[in-house]
């Protein structure tokens, strides 16, 4: 399995890329920008792609402290997953391992409940995770 590395600084942010099969492959730029193609993100909507940015930088810097409770919540208490609001659109992640953060499912809010089918997509994430770290079968790909 492989896996984006978005953001590092005290924790490591990373994002599951099955579309990248070669471990030669570089990044050039931001990575985020891996993250925002499968969004239908307009020109005008340059200020949320900021603050997911942002979002995302605060996880890198502050791990598990990065939000407080009214900003982030846990949606998954047997899988261990989190939310974060970052305008129209949601974040889900989990912690894991030693200091890593692992972006599970972004998706734009409908209401103000999570629903069922992103709170599975983002266990499914988790688990394939777990089991690529068993299994010695994660790849980390950085950005150049």
């Amino acid at each position: 399995m492989y896996y984006l590395l978005l953001k590092e600084a005290a924790w490591k942010v990373l994002v599951p890329c099955d579309a990248f099969r070669n471990s030669e492959i570089t990044f050039e730029g931001d990575s985020t920008v891996n993250l925002f193609s499968s969004m239908d993100l307009s020109a005008k909507d340059e200020a949320i792609r900021a603050r997911i940015i942002n979002a995302l930088d605060r996880l890198a810097h502050r791990g598990t402290q990065a939000f407080t409770s009214g900003k982030s919540h846990i949606v998954d208490t047997v899988e261990r997953i989190f939310s974060v609001d970052v305008g129209p659109y949601r974040i889900l992640y989990c912690f894991e391992g030693d200091k890593i953060v692992v972006c599970c499912h972004l998706y734009r809010k409908k209401s103000q409940r999570v629903p069922r089918e992103a709170t599975r997509a983002a266990a499914k994430v988790r688990a394939d995770y777990l089991s690529s770290v068993r299994s010695g079968r994660q790849k980390i790909l950085k950005p150049v």
